[in-house]
């Protein structure tokens, strides 16, 4: 019956996984995807894999895993561009704040190379 309660638990997470990374709100999508990760987690501790039911289901499991696999690594994705869009923006407002931060200035600093 676990294993039953489990492709339940992933379909669910499949419809919440399909409906897309949103640009607002990311934290209560994230947070949601967390609370689904822990659930499957939970359900699959619980479960007899050698069982005869779990063998009939394991098809459907396999496939159900690697389609959220595949989704979480395509938003894992998505997530570390935007950090990379953020990270290059920031770098370009401290610039437009101080434009000449990375002239390097010797200001009547003078060296003797004859030593």
């Amino acid at each position: 019956m676990r294993a039953a309660e489990l492709v339940h638990c992933n379909e669910l997470f499949l419809k919440h996984l399909t409906s897309g990374l949103p640009v607002e709100e990311r934290e209560a999508y994230l947070a949601e995807s967390d609370r689904f990760l822990e659930q499957r987690g939970k359900i699959m501790t619980l479960i007899n894999f050698q069982a005869a039911e779990t063998t009939q289901l394991q098809n459907i499991l396999i496939e159900q895993d690697q389609e959220i696999q595949s989704k979480l690594q395509a938003q894992q994705k998505v997530i570390k561009d935007d950090m990379k869009k953020l990270k290059l923006q920031r770098e370009k407002n401290k610039q437009y704040a101080n434009p000449y931060q990375s002239i390097q200035q010797h200001d009547g600093t003078f060296y003797d190379k004859r030593n």
